[in-house]
């Protein structure tokens, strides 16, 4: 699986946690990241102890062109209302692990 990790995390160990439950679930060949962030860090690192390719996919790209090259997005907090809106127009499959609920 091809796996975009988008937003920012500022817990690096999370992220790890977020990837590996998502490795479990369908082998991940390659992971790719929006920015130079704690996670884009954090997802170099866990890729780099899995023997998995990893790279940058924001700078220079069109954004509309990023759901193109991801099987599934992992969409950690930080992750813009307008990029969650441009993958469900594209019917991206979005995961949001951390995802915090409004209190009832």
């Amino acid at each position: 699986m091809r796996v975009l990790i988008t937003g920012d995390l500022g817990l690096a160990h999370l992220v790890r946690q977020a990837l590996d439950a998502a490795h479990a679930r369908r082998p991940i060949v390659i992971v790719l990241y929006t920015g130079q962030t704690v996670a884009a860090l954090a997802a170099e690192q866990w890729a780099s102890q899995h023997g998995i390719l990893c790279g940058d996919v924001w700078e220079g790209a069109d954004s509309s062109c990023i759901f193109d090259l991801a099987d599934s997005i992992i969409a950690l907090p930080g992750t813009s209302d307008q990029f969650l809106a441009m993958a469900r127009e594209r019917e991206a499959k979005v995961w949001q692990p951390y995802k915090v609920k409004p209190d009832c």
